[in-house]
């Protein structure tokens, strides 16, 4: 029967530290891309509303108040950038 050759120790412990470290940094890569995802689409957004509302489109009625003002945006807006991503 041949014998079984043992892996160091140290060389063990240097892999399970190089699993763990490259699963930190692609949770940390995959959140600053969510983050860059989002801040992207939320100018998109300010720059599609003010465009309609520029150009005279905006399809928000005279009495409701817009819900830009509040930190939203609205349907027609998010239609619009949404339609051309690819990714969301």
């Amino acid at each position: 029967m041949p014998k079984c050759k043992t892996v160091p120790v140290s060389l063990v412990i240097d892999q399970i530290r190089a699993y763990q470290y490259a699963f930190i940094e692609a949770v940390m890569k995959a959140n600053e891309a969510i983050k860059q995802r989002d801040l992207f689409r939320e100018i998109a957004l300010k720059s599609k509303c003010e465009s309609m509302k520029n150009s005279d489109n905006c399809p928000v009625d005279v009495d409701d108040p817009c819900p830009a003002f509040f930190g939203g945006y609205c349907n027609a807006c998010q239609g619009a950038v949404d339609a051309k991503v690819r990714y969301l």
